[in-house]
Order: C-alpha cells, then structure tokens, then sequence
C-alpha cells in the first residue's frame, strides 16, 4: 500500500516511522497529542486535523 501512495500522511515523530517509508511521500502534519487532555482540547485537535484533511482535498481536485 505505501509503494502505491502518492502521499502518507503521518502525525508522529520521524523516528517512530519504520525505516522502509519512502520519506520523499512523507508529510509531516503537527498534532499535539491529545491523551489525558480536555474534551475542548480534543475538540480543536479535530478541527485541526478537519481543516488539514480539506487543504489535502482541495490539492488533489
């Protein structure tokens, strides 16, 4: 599946990555992490992650 992407979207450290990702398709979106955090931090951490998914969209139409 990842040798057929165009793109892989990641939201973790470089390092946690496994070392056959072709990082040349890699995009690198900066999520905080939402564990132990309120419900309204995990609310923007949606509408983050909401807002990121539609500029991707829009990029391939």
């Amino acid at each position: 599946m990842v040798k057929n992407s165009d793109k892989i979207i990641v939201m973790t450290e470089k390092e946690n990555l496994p070392n056959f990702v072709d990082m040349s398709k890699v995009v690198f979106w900066e999520i905080d992490d939402a564990k132990d955090k309120s419900l309204e931090f995990h609310r923007q951490i949606r509408d983050q992650i909401k807002s990121l998914v539609e500029k991707l969209v829009k990029e391939i139409e």
